[in-house]
């Protein structure tokens, strides 16, 4: 296989990860998976709690290990594209206007799973920190979803009608309650 990989520099990265994760996406078995993520300590800075992001951990000690279409339309089990290492020919294949967004890593791996399922590597090797301003915390969102939510969830429902409506409302509800 002569594919060409890309992860986004957010921080140090060593290279026992890099070559898990470049392993892991040139297996034969995985030729129709666009990316794979390791296991993310969720970093809570303003109570000065860290642990295995729990979602993870569940697939993780589940048989299959991937993330699917499916669990990307109800929650963000990703947490964080510093955590994951992407095929450059499934991300050449995203429109580059949407990912600049508001909520775009969501999205990202979103459209990632419908070109295949994320693979979970079960080992912890990325931190990803949590605080009160975060978008995903909640402190920097209004009372509903925002113009760009819409934006979003407009897109994806052109792209895929009435595949994830009832999905993205459960995803609206759990940030929006």
């Amino acid at each position: 296989m002569n594919e060409k990989f890309m992860r986004y520099i957010e921080a140090w990265c060593d290279e026992y990860r890099i070559e898990t994760c470049l392993k892991t996406l040139s297996a034969r078995k995985s030729r129709s998976n666009p990316a794979c993520i390791n296991l993310v300590y969720l970093y809570y800075e303003d109570n000065n709690k860290c642990f295995v992001h729990p979602e993870q951990l569940a697939i993780a000690n589940s048989s299959n290990k991937r993330i699917h279409d499916r669990m990307l339309s109800t929650y963000n089990p990703v947490a964080t594209t510093g955590a994951a290492f992407y095929k450059m020919s499934a991300l050449q294949k995203l429109p580059r206007d949407r990912l600049e967004l508001p909520w775009s890593e969501w999205l990202l791996h979103f459209m990632l799973s419908w070109q295949g399922d994320i693979i979970l590597i079960p080992k912890a090797m990325t931190v990803y920190r949590i605080h009160s301003k975060g978008t995903w915390s909640g402190g920097a969102r209004k009372s509903g979803p925002d113009d760009d939510m819409l934006r979003l969830l407009q897109y994806i429902d052109e792209k895929k009608p009435g595949i994830y409506r009832d999905d993205l409302e459960v995803f609206v509800k759990r940030f929006f309650p």
